[in-house]
């Protein structure tokens, strides 16, 4: 008969039955911990400060981001004296002084410019980026000179040469002479059939709301911008008679003079 001993199993050892840490260490080591993160959030906000130190100096007080040239873009070389001339850069003032707003306002009075970005290239340079007026119509004026208008209505310069490619008008009066009676000429020029438009040899512009068409020996009274197609229709129609005079400036009811 054999007896089985079995030995004891051996118990295992738990985390209650570890040394307990101290009340006492328990608190010194929160307070370690605290010492540490208040250490680095003043040594970040130390660095913090420096570097903000640092960039408003290098940006207000120092020479290395100084104004030393402005830039324009957009236009004919003949236009960046005026355009400089009315912005006004401050050579030598720090880039970030710079009121581009201010600037972009003083730069749209110049005729030529129809809008402007006005913008810091840094490290030393405005850069004044121009969308320039495109003249669509040209006006002689009494001095024999020509003013070259844009569809706005807008004179961009006066020159002692038209361009041959732009048509051309002549004012009567002073009411034929504003932006509202260039507009409409340009307006009443553009919608000509070029059926039409080939004949024309003088534009007319008495008001915004009489532009009137010479065609050789005859004069077409077209009248304002208004019902561009329907009038080219009627003054199609009527230009087949002998009339000299054509009046279509109401087409639902036009009127014709001689021949």
């Amino acid at each position: 008969m054999t007896t089985d001993v079995r030995r004891p199993a051996r118990r295992r050892s738990t985390a209650t039955d570890r040394p307990r840490a101290s009340a006492q260490e328990r608190f010194e080591h929160r307070l370690s911990a605290r010492r540490r993160r208040t250490w680095k959030l003043l040594l970040a906000t130390v660095l913090l400060a420096a570097a903000s130190v640092g960039a408003w100096w290098v940006l207000w007080r120092s020479d290395l981001l100084l104004v030393e040239q402005a830039k324009v873009t957009g236009v004919e070389a003949k236009w960046e004296p005026h355009i400089l001339a009315a912005a006004d850069p401050r050579i030598s003032q720090p880039l970030v002084e710079v009121d581009t707003s201010a600037m972009a306002a003083a730069v749209r009075e110049v005729p030529v410019v129809k809008d402007v970005v006005v913008s810091r290239s840094w490290p030393h340079t405005v850069t004044i980026a121009v969308t320039p007026r495109e003249p669509v119509l040209g006006v002689r004026q009494g001095s024999g000179r020509v003013a070259l208008v844009d569809e706005e209505g807008v004179v961009v310069e006066t020159v002692a040469e038209a361009p041959e490619d732009l048509p051309m008008f002549v004012t009567a009066g002073s009411a034929g002479a504003t932006a509202q009676a260039y507009q409409a000429a340009w307006a009443v020029v553009s919608a000509l059939p070029s059926t039409l438009a080939d004949q024309v040899t003088q534009v007319t512009v008495s008001s915004a709301d009489l532009v009137t068409l010479t065609l050789g020996e005859r004069t077409i009274v077209w009248g304002g911008a208004a019902d561009a197609e329907l009038k080219a229709q009627v003054a199609a129609a009527l230009l087949q008679t002998e009339a000299e005079h054509i009046d279509v400036s109401a087409p639902r009811s036009p009127a014709t003079r001689g021949g």
